[in-house]
């Protein structure tokens, strides 16, 4: 992916995706570690107290984990690596995890196969935008593989003035007769339900009756 593309995805997102209560999720759970290791076996010797506050501490150690697992996916991070951190070190793992920012989609390697060229999208029809933001003209200039990945993704990247986004790249990727992918069809149908229509054939019928003024309007 080019450094323009780059800047584009950035100035784009809404927001770097991050998860910083994690990071309190790690400490209070070492606190708790302490506080059966060292403080209560000085209050409380009694060894069926140590053994509940263990069962406690094993239990959340285990729900913490799995909950520091799915944020890594959310991530973009290296599953094993930190899925073997986690295990063995899941109060710092959880407290470093809550630092950490989405790993930029151009850190991720993707196999792209030649496909056989002709849309996957049923007829769509003629609709008038008119006039669009330079943001999101850039934004339609991006490789195939990168719009997919940005519809596949709208909600990080639609926002105020962005909001035809999904549609205008469909439109784009139609033009130059890609195939779309499954997840790409399926978040154009899930984007199409977040405006109270069935699917993304009728969202587009409905726009296809509007002016560009009522579509802008509609979106913003």
């Amino acid at each position: 992916m080019s450094n323009t593309e780059t800047d584009i995805l950035d100035q784009f997102s809404s927001a770097k995706v991050s998860f910083p209560k994690t990071t309190y999720f790690g400490i209070a759970l070492l606190g708790f570690f302490i506080l059966i290791r060292v403080i209560i076996p000085g209050f409380y010797p009694s060894s069926s107290v140590r053994f509940l506050s263990l069962a406690i501490y094993g239990v959340a150690s285990f729900g913490l984990m799995i909950y520091g697992q799915n944020i890594i996916k959310k991530l973009n991070r290296d599953y094993t690596i930190w899925a073997i951190f986690l295990f063995f070190f899941t109060g710092l793992a959880l407290i470093i995890i809550g630092q950490l920012n989405k790993k930029d989609i151009d850190t991720i390697v993707v196999e792209m196969k030649p496909k056989e060229k002709g849309s996957n999208l049923n007829s769509l029809p003629e609709i008038t935008f008119g006039t669009s933001s330079e943001l999101l003209m850039n934004a339609l200039q991006n490789t195939s593989f990168t719009l997919m990945h940005m519809i596949k993704n709208f909600k990080d990247y639609t926002k105020e003035n962005t909001m035809l986004f999904p549609i205008m790249a469909a439109y784009e990727l139609n033009d130059r007769e890609e195939i779309l992918t499954p997840e790409a069809l399926k978040a154009l149908d899930d984007f199409a339900e977040m405006q109270e229509y069935s699917d993304f054939q009728e969202l587009l019928n409905e726009l296809q009756k509007l002016t560009p003024e009522q579509i802008r309007m509609k979106f913003e």
